[in-house]
């Protein structure tokens, strides 16, 4: 990224941010009126399913008497109800789009006030419409997963554009220390955060010092008006403890005034923490919380869901492997040698890794493992499991290591490191970025790397024998 220079003719600075500002604006606007439109359709088709299965699909059963223009004429008038739910649960607040899974846990809670609406409106048709209670389960359930589909598509439009440069907001970071550039670093990899750092504000570094990549300390906190007109930042992301207890005073006083940026705060513990983090009020006092796991909620049923479906799924693939490995520990050594080995689990728990004692051989050797996988300690993409007999880690980087379970596939086996800081570092980077794609992604990076590796061998192996017939 280019490091951009303070122009000095603020004639043209103005001109330039109005500008860009309205550009900023429009996007948004145009992509929150394609979700406006795309809710709409999503509400009507739930209704409309929930109206064909519950009436005239045959497969449930309605002995009484129903008006279909009735029940039409109800869906679209519930469409705005729906509508308004999701404005009233803040769907539509761009702080609660295109990132983590606070948007589809609202949706949520709008399809269920959605449906006590309709409830409570139902009573004054009742003699005119008598809404069928199988009809308002099944408009419930089907909103949420329509809704859910819906808006993850349109999140994927979102990240496309924001891979464009679209959606995105340039973001000035004050304090360039060690959570700073961490800050910045984690923005810069993925180009989906909606936040272009342009550069850093310091108290203590001097001006033009470089800190991550091209971007450098542009000036002082107390200049902070002027850099960010010049630079067009809308973001002013403050790392506490990174700045003067005088300056973070001032940035404070700030947030209250009309000055066209929004001042964020960091906790400054970016570098430190990868679990989660809540944020909780206390009579009005906030108050982070660090979670002991990082995945918490919807993101640990998620991953519960994908370890044990695709983990019973694998189980039953691999069984006639696994049924070849101990006939041939049977016939070579006349017993099934599986070992147990102390190994270090989520919250530096305890637990027994099973493999197969088949030297020469570590993925076969390692197909046991799916076994505790399905016991709850371990997951199928993670952290390398560490043996209880390895040399620790960093406390620190252990603690945040063990806030996810070890996995049998990871980072690691696509850059083929185990014990380096680079291999460190792409764990860390995973734990942080997770989502349930990323676990999709590897497994299907491991899973295409090892059908080339296993043709690669079975070529091999044909050309061994040809060579070898042909001498």
């Amino acid at each position: 990224m280019a490091t951009r220079t303070i122009p000095l003719d603020h004639t043209q600075v103005s001109a330039r941010l109005t500008f860009g500002k309205s550009t900023y604006e429009r996007q948004w606007l145009a992509l929150l009126l394609l979700m406006l439109v795309g809710d709409a359709l999503a509400t009507w088709l739930s209704l409309t399913l929930a109206y064909s299965l519950r009436f005239t699909s045959g497969i449930l059963a309605y002995a009484s008497s129903y008006d279909p223009e009735a029940y039409r004429r109800f869906a679209l008038f519930s469409v705005p109800i729906w509508l308004l739910t999701f404005w009233i649960v803040k769907l539509y607040n761009r702080d609660i789009l295109l990132g983590g899974v606070e948007e589809y846990k609202r949706i949520a809670t709008a399809s269920v006030l959605g449906v006590v609406i309709i409830i409570v409106a139902s009573f004054f048709w009742r003699q005119t419409v008598p809404l069928s209670r199988g009809y308002i389960l099944l408009a419930l359930s089907l909103s949420i997963g329509i809704l859910i589909a819906e808006r993850f598509a349109l999140r994927r439009v979102g990240y496309g554009l924001r891979r464009n440069g679209w959606l995105t907001e340039r973001a000035l970071i004050v304090g360039a220390s060690d959570q700073g550039s961490a800050v910045a670093t984690q923005w810069l990899i993925n180009p989906t955060s909606g936040m272009e750092v342009v550069g850093f504000v310091d108290d203590f570094k001097p001006i033009g010092s470089p800190v991550v990549g091209e971007l450098k300390v542009l000036g002082r906190p107390s200049a902070i008006a002027d850099i960010v007109r010049a630079t067009g930042a809308r973001e002013v992301v403050v790392i506490s403890g990174a700045v003067a207890w005088e300056t973070f005073e001032e940035l404070i006083g700030h947030a209250a005034q009309r000055n066209g940026y929004t001042i964020r705060l960091s906790p400054g513990f970016y570098e430190l923490v990868a679990s989660g983090v809540g944020v909780t009020s206390k009579s009005f006092v906030p108050l982070l919380t660090l979670d002991a796991n990082r995945l918490v909620g919807l993101d640990a049923i998620l991953k519960n869901v994908f370890d044990y479906g695709l983990g019973i799924f694998s189980l039953l693939l691999v069984s006639p492997v696994l049924l070849l490995v101990a006939l041939g520990q049977l016939l070579h050594d006349r017993k099934v040698t599986l070992t147990a080995t102390p190994a270090l689990g989520q919250q530096a728990d305890i637990f027994s890794l099973h493999r197969f004692a088949t030297p020469g051989h570590p993925n076969l050797a390692r197909l046991p493992e799916l076994f505790d996988v399905l016991v709850g300690k371990m997951s199928l993409v993670g952290p390398r499991p560490r043996l209880a007999t390895e040399p620790p880690v960093d406390p620190l980087v252990s603690y945040n290591l063990q806030s996810v379970k070890p996995g049998i596939v990871g980072p690691w086996l696509l850059t083929g490191q185990t014990d380096s800081d680079e291999a460190l570092r792409e764990e860390l980077h995973y734990i942080r970025n997770w989502t349930i794609w990323l676990d999709v992604q590897l497994i299907t990076q491991v899973g295409l790397r090892m059908v080339r590796e296993g043709r690669s061998r079975i070529h091999n192996y044909v050309n061994e024998r040809i060579n070898g017939r042909a001498q």
